[in-house]
Formats: C-alpha cells, sequence, structure tokens
C-alpha cells in the first residue's frame, strides 16, 4: 500500500508520485531491497576521516536525522556513516537488514521539481550495502527519473553508477504510466530491460526472475520533508581517496550525487546521458542470450552433421580409417599435409589456455610501486578480456571487462571440424575444410589487432582523449601506431619536486601468437591437400595391395 507524507510536499506532488511511481524488478539472488534512510542511520555511527593523518574518528554513536542536518556544506564532505553491523570483508550488514526486512517494508523517496516547461520526478531508492562486480560498499542510492512535457511522459532516466541512460517515453517497458525498471544484482544500478547491463564495463547481471515491486508493495515518501536530506557527507564507510578509485567507499545523498548535478539541474544531467534505441536493445538480447543461442546453433548444426555423415556412409562408406587426416602412409604430399593438420590442432589448443594480447605497466609511485611489470589488461580464451585495477599494495583487482569462455566456442567448432572429416573421400575436399579452418583462428588475433589500431579514434569519439595531446593522448597513439606490440614510458610529477616513471608494454601474448601459428599450419596444410589431388579410399586400398 502507498504511503504518502506530504509536510512539505503540495497534494500536486503527491498525485504526480502516486501516478508514474515504477515497478522495480530484481534479479533473483538479490539481497538488498530499497529502505526507509532511517534504517541506516539508525544502524550507523557518524565519523570523520581526517585526510592529513588518513585516520578516522566518531563524532556521534548514535546520530539522528536531526543530527545529520548540522552537517550541510562542503567542509563536512568527509563525514560518513558507518554501518555498525560489519564492514566490507563480512556480510554482517546484509545478515542484519535480512533479519530485519520482514518489520521495515520497503520505501521509495519521490522529489518533484518543475524545469521550466518540464517536470522532472525523481525517484530515489536507498539500499543498505552494493556488492557490485566493480565496486563494493555500504550504503547505496540510485534513481530514476520520469520527465513530463505539456503534462504527459516524455523521458525517463535511469541511473547506471556514476552516468545512466536515457529513454524516450515510447521505448520505455510500461503498465499503464508506471515504468519498469530492471535493478542489477547488487550495484542496483537501473536498467530498461531484463536483458541490459552485459555489454558495459561493469558487468551488471540483470533479470526480472526475483521480487517485483509496484507501487502497491512500497512507501512512498516525498523527499523534501526529511531531515537527513541536507546531510553532505557519506552513506557508507569511507577510508581515503584510493579506496573511493576503487569504488569502495559510500555514496553521497540525493542532493550530492554526481556534484549535485542529478539535484540542481536533472534535465542538464539526463541530457548528458547516453540515449538507447531499438538497436542497442537488439544488440543487449544478443548478447544475454548469446549462449543460448550459441547452444542452439550448435544443435542444429550437430543434427546436420551427423545427417550428413549418415548419408556419406550410406552411399559410399566412411572408409577404412573414418577421419580423413588419419590417413598418414608414407612421405607424401597427402600425409605430410595431414600431419601439419594435426600439429595445427595441438598448437591452436595450446593456444587457447594462454594470453592472446596484454598490456603491463611497470609504476614506481610510493603506495602503486609494483616492483616490475603487472597486467593491467589481458585477453585469453578462459576468461575473455579483463581489466585490472592497481590498488595501494601493488596488487591487482579485476574491475571489468566482457567474461567470454572463448575456449568453449572454439573447442566446439574443433570438435565439429573433427566430426566434418568423417569419412571425406577427396583430399581436396579435406584441403578445403583444413584451410577454413586456419582463417577462423586467425580471425580472433585480426580483429583484437584492428580494436587496438582503432583505439586512438574510439578514445578520442567518447572523449577519453584531446585532440590538443597530452600524456594519455600519447598512450593511445603508441597503442594504435604499433598494435602488434611495444613499449613507451611517461614521465609525471608525484608532488612538488617529486616525479616518477610510468613503463606500459603491450603486444600479443603467447596464445595470440600460437593462433597465428596454427592459423599459418592450418592454410599449408590444406594447400597440399588441394595439390595431392587423391581419393583417400583408394589410396588406402591399393596400399593394402
Amino acid at each position: 500500500m502507498i504511503l504518502f507524507l506530504p509536510l512539505n510536499g503540495s497534494a500536486a506532488d503527491i498525485d504526480l508520485a502516486e501516478q508514474y511511481a515504477p515497478i522495480l524488478f530484481f534479479e533473483g539472488e538479490e539481497t538488498c531491497y530499497p529502505v526507509e534512510a532511517e534504517y541506516i542511520i539508525a544502524n550507523s555511527a557518524l565519523k570523520s576521516y581526517d585526510t592529513n593523518t588518513e585516520t578516522s574518528s566518531t563524532i556521534l554513536e548514535n546520530p539522528t536525522p536531526s543530527d545529520l542536518a548540522s552537517y550541510t556544506t562542503e567542509q563536512y564532505s568527509y563525514y560518513y556513516l558507518d554501518n555498525s553491523n560489519g564492514a566490507l570483508n563480512n556480510n554482517g550488514v546484509v545478515s542484519k537488514y535480512q533479519s530485519d526486512l520482514n518489520t521495515i517494508g520497503y520505501t521509495v523517496y519521490a522529489y518533484v521539481s518543475d524545469q521550466g516547461s518540464r517536470t522532472v520526478i525523481q525517484y530515489w531508492m536507498c539500499y543498505v550495502f552494493n556488492a557490485g562486480s566493480v565496486n563494493t560498499h555500504e550504503g547505496d542510492w540510485e534513481c530514476v527519473m520520469v520527465v513530463l512535457e505539456g503534462g504527459s511522459p516524455s523521458e525517463v532516466y535511469y541511473s547506471q553508477h556514476h552516468s545512466g541512460q536515457k529513454l524516450s517515453w515510447d521505448l520505455v517497458e510500461k503498465t499503464g504510466d508506471h515504468a519498469k525498471v530492471y535493478v542489477s544484482r547488487g550495484s542496483h544500478a537501473n536498467y530498461a530491460r531484463p536483458y541490459s547491463g552485459s555489454l558495459g564495463v561493469a558487468m551488471d547481471i540483470v533479470n526480472n526472475n526475483g521480487l517485483v515491486l509496484t507501487a502497491d508493495d512500497y512507501d512512498v515518501e516525498l523527499l523534501d520533508s526529511q531531515d537527513w536530506l541536507s546531510f553532505s557527507g557519506r552513506w557508507g564507510q569511507y577510508d581515503g581517496i584510493e579506496q573511493e578509485i576503487r569504488g569502495m567507499v559510500g555514496p553521497y545523498g540525493p542532493m550530492y550525487r554526481e556534484d549535485s548535478a542529478m539535484w540542481n539541474a536533472p534535465l542538464m544531467w539526463g541530457e548528458s546521458l547516453s540515449e538507447a534505441s531499438s538497436n542497442l536493445f537488439l544488440a543487449e538480447w544478443f548478447v544475454y542470450y548469446f549462449i543460448w543461442i550459441f547452444v542452439a546453433i550448435s544443435l542444429v548444426s550437430l543434427a546436420w552433421t551427423g545427417f550428413k555423415i549418415f548419408k556419406r556412409y550410406k552411399s559410399e562408406g566412411l572408409g577404412p580409417r573414418i577421419l580423413s587426416l588419419l590417413y598418414i602412409d608414407g612421405l607424401n604430399v597427402k600425409s605430410i599435409g595431414n600431419i601439419l593438420c594435426i600439429v595445427a590442432l595441438l598448437v591452436g589448443i595450446f593456444a587457447l589456455f594462454n594470453p592472446w594480447y596484454v598490456m603491463s605497466a611497470d609504476i614506481g609511485v610510493p603506495g602503486y610501486d609494483t616492483g616490475g611489470m603487472v597486467d593491467l589488461l589481458r585477453i585469453d580464451g578462459v576468461n575473455g578480456f579483463m581489466v585490472n585495477f592497481l590498488d595501494g599494495s601493488g596488487s591487482l583487482t579485476p574491475i571489468g571487462g566482457f567474461a567470454m569462455p572463448f575456449w568453449i566456442f572454439i573447442g566446439i567448432g574443433l570438435v565439429f571440424f573433427m566430426l566434418s572429416l568423417i569419412g571425406l573421400r577427396f583430399t581436396g575436399k579435406a584441403g578445403r575444410k583444413y584451410i577454413h579452418r586456419g582463417i577462423d583462428f586467425a580471425i580472433p588475433v585480426i580483429a583484437v589487432i584492428i580494436i587496438i589500431a582503432v583505439l586512438p579514434m574510439i578514445a578520442q569519439t567518447f572523449g577519453l582523449i584531446e585532440s590538443g595531446g597530452n600524456e594519455v593522448t600519447e598512450v593511445f597513439e603508441a597503442l594504435g601506431a604499433s598494435p602488434l606490440g611495444g613499449s613507451t614510458s611517461l614521465a609525471f610529477e608525484v608532488s612538488a619536486g617529486e616525479s616518477s616513471t610510468l613503463a606500459l608494454q603491450w603486444g600479443l601474448g603467447s596464445g595470440g601468437w600460437m593462433l597465428i601459428l596454427s592459423a599459418i599450419i592450418f592454410i599449408v596444410a590444406g594447400a597440399l591437400l588441394l595439390m595431392s589431388s587423391e581419393n583417400f579410399f583408394e589410396a588406402e586400398d591399393q596400399m593394402k595391395k
């Protein structure tokens, strides 16, 4: 049942909040849901972090919402609410919340503001813990905004980490005037489709297989009536800039998210977001269901391959050695080609379990001293594309990427390749299959090289580098100029009078070179079989005679 607390809000605000309250779909393994901010306050101590000594001190053991109203300016930005039930390395915060869930229920906050000719309804969701793949921290605030123009909805903005996505109203999934919002597991980023999230660096897990909260299931409270709203500190533990970079500190509240842009200039913030389209949703759907699509295609291909093998068996048999690559009968062109094919298979299999492309760095900055080269980026056949973050201890923490088990797909491809060689009578057909397999092995490496080569253009398009040139620009340009491999070093100032050097090197890894070698051997093997122009079965019969 919806509970509206008007207090400072108008009746019109209440009506709008009720009319457009979103429907929230959670992933099946989610453990945290929208909660009253007072619950976090009641379970936290108010602390302060000293950036000079890098230590924390307790200000209030048991703060109240009205206490927080005293900490409203920038000088209190290093104040934070530290949940008393646990820390980042255990689930005490979540366990306590789960035990209290039946009594505290669900809450969503609403704020209505007139922005010229348009009206923005902000729906803010507060969570006790954020357990995303890229960041983990106490407390979480996420937002969905519905924009009205001329009294009718025109757009919806979905917050996602430090950015988000905007949709025109006609693209929004909805029931009546209630937009459907799909909340990612752990990170609580908001998406417009249940199959979204997989294309981003955060690798959010989204689905509609868990709890569903409609406007009848949660209380709606107006934000501008809350005493704690002006609190300028963090809603979760804060341990310094290093942890902040790693996404391991509590967020600011609604008034201060994204340098207050979401609160003070919601339309400007919303217009800065990437705009969703039908083509984007199609791409996300394909990526989300890629495994199932691949399995379906594989099953169809398996049935078709089995049918062809059966027809081959009925018409002419499968030959004395079954597999064409097993016809090795001395030092001749055909036998050498088949031996090379076997070698290419072995090299290709080893390639799947070794790095295809690697970017490494050696940093000597105090607190970030690596003591040698460490991998910042790695592409291989097991983990796919992985990006690592270097923390202050010099160790690596995965922060994102695209976890695609390429070895499964290539491995299944090899199985079909072997099946296609059953009962082949002529070397020419086998040769063409060897060449096609070689091309398939070369494609992943070629694709990686092309991506690295166009990185400067991609980075400039997305505003990651400036055309005027700086150290970062130099790195991207060096990558683009020498995608197969290279190195560079950058000198930068750490502090007044103190400088350090960042050494970078990149290039194809051992697995990448193995894939290229395997592709070359496959193609050579195929060419030799094309040259031999023999009938496998007849050659075997002649050898027996």
